[in-house]
């Protein structure tokens, strides 16, 4: 496994990777994401940009199923697509070994089950659905012999989908295409979350493996359905926000009025805080609150702002807790000169903000 520092890099190439779909077409974009991961091979094809062109040379790989059904995976909503390259199971031990593939030729191996292929698709319009995705990855994944992996882009959303495809029990020389699908979801191309870019580089081949590097097929295949696991995913969140707890633990500093443990520490308090900033992050991604709330630009609303001080906390975050969610949107309103400055129903330390009309407008139109 990688150091620290290491993966920190990887982060920062796999970023600098997603930012190319920008201003770079679709291909180039996608293989220069896999390159950023540890993935590259020469094996490719031209199976032509448009949708009717990629999906008439994938169904000759098994015409006895017929034409593709176009209108299930929304073959009219695809702006282009590309047939990225196949990996190869003789490949991947060079690529383990930080090495290019040696002698491997640029013909594409048909027939070769122990690979993988990669697809680009770009989709019209952002609002794309897991089941929409889900839906064209298994019907491609019905004329491979192989595993394909897809790279969505929609809009200034990236996606990736992986399936699970499992060994044939009758019949070694085939798989089945299981239920099992994993999908990265709605990674943000210009400004990718924190957490998308710890995914994705988890995915590096040399993050992969509890105690080496991935060296055949089946290895590679069965890492990356660990590291996707939603299991392994949950182990990662909670261990992190363990860690930070425990960090937090030494470092947050409450009201002397705030519950204590026997050893005089904020346990308590500390918990409250978590669990109402992991419900509003919540939230926020699913658009009921503003993502401004929580751009560090926010501090141009706040008056005298210093990091290290609890401006943010109270004018924002306590604002948001209490008289914003917890508060009938009609009768949000500003604590006044006499009344009860513990009414936590009322929006209070208005000194501490450079705008408050500004930060009212940000809180204005939260649900209740």
């Amino acid at each position: 496994m990688s150091s620290t520092g290491d993966n920190a890099a990887r982060r920062a190439q796999v970023q600098a990777a997603l930012t190319a779909f920008t201003d770079t077409p679709l291909p180039e974009a996608a293989v220069k994401l896999l390159d950023a991961l540890g993935y590259t091979s020469e094996k490719t094809a031209d199976f032509g940009s448009s949708a009717d062109s990629l999906l008439g040379s994938i169904e000759q790989f098994k015409p006895e199923l017929g034409p593709i059904n176009r209108d299930k995976i929304k073959a009219d909503r695809w702006k282009s697509c590309a047939f990225l390259f196949q990996l190869t199971n003789d490949e991947i031990p060079s690529l383990a070994a930080g090495q290019s593939s040696l002698g491997a030729d640029s013909k594409l191996a048909r027939g070769q089950i122990e690979s993988f292929v990669f697809l680009a698709i770009e989709l019209q319009g952002e609002n794309w659905s897991r089941t929409d995705l889900a839906a064209i990855a298994r019907e491609l994944n019905r004329r491979f012999p192989m595993p394909a992996i897809v790279i969505f882009r929609h809009g200034e959303l990236l996606s990736l989908v992986v399936i699970d495809r499992r060994a044939n029990l009758k019949d070694a020389a085939k798989d089945v295409i299981d239920s099992r699908i994993t999908v990265i979801k709605d990674v943000r191309i210009a400004n990718p979350h924190r957490a998308h870019l710890d995914i994705l580089a988890g995915l590096a081949l040399e993050n992969l493996g509890e105690k080496r590097c991935p060296t055949n097929f089946r290895e590679l295949y069965d890492a990356w359905i660990v590291a996707l696991s939603t299991q392994a995913l949950n182990k990662r969140f909670y261990q992190e926000l363990a860690n930070w707890y425990f960090w937090a633990l030494t470092q947050a500093q409450f009201p002397k009025d705030a519950p204590k443990d026997a050893d005089g520490r904020d346990s308590l308090s500390l918990i409250r805080l978590i669990t109402r900033i992991i419900f509003c992050w919540f939230l926020k991604e699913k658009g009921l609150l503003p993502k401004a709330l929580f751009d560090p630009r926010i501090a141009t609303l706040l008056g005298d702002y210093n990091p290290t001080e609890s401006t943010y906390y109270k004018a924002i975050l306590q604002n948001l807790f209490f008289a914003t969610l917890n508060q009938e949107m009609d009768k949000r309103v500003f604590r006044k000169t006499g009344q009860n400055f513990m009414a936590h129903n009322l929006y209070r330390y208005r000194s501490l903000m450079k705008n408050p009309d500004e930060v009212l407008k940000l809180l204005a139109g939260i649900p209740f």
